[in-house]
C-alpha cells in the first residue's frame, strides 16, 4: 500500500505517473510532484506521458519537489513517526 517502488523512482529523480489508488496519493500529489490517473483510463495515461515527454520544466519541477519529499519517507523518519504514534496510543 505504501508504494515503495515510487520512492525508488523518486530517489532517481524520475517523473511519476501512478494509479490513483490505495496509498499512492499519500506520496504523489497530482500535478505537484507527479501525475495520478485512474487505472483504467488509458487515454489519460497517454496524455500524461506525452505531457512529461514534451515539458522538461515540468519534469524538473516534479524532481525538485520530490527531493524534499523523499526525506519524509526515510527509514529513520518513519521509525521515529511510528515510535511517536505508539507512545501516543499505548499506556
Amino acid at each position: 500500500g505504501l508504494g515503495s517502488t515510487l520512492l525508488d523512482a523518486i530517489a532517481r529523480e524520475l517523473p511519476i505517473i501512478a494509479s490513483d489508488v490505495d496509498g499512492i496519493p499519500d506520496i504523489i500529489a497530482h500535478e505537484r510532484n507527479g501525475f495520478l490517473a485512474a487505472p483504467d483510463d488509458l487515454a489519460s495515461w497517454l496524455r500524461l506521458v506525452d505531457q512529461l515527454v514534451e515539458d522538461r520544466a515540468l519534469r524538473e519541477r516534479f524532481a525538485h519537489y520530490n527531493r524534499d519529499l523523499l526525506a519524509r519517507f526515510s527509514a529513520e523518519r518513519m521509525a521515529k513517526d511510528y515510535a511517536a504514534l505508539y507512545s501516543e496510543i499505548l499506556p
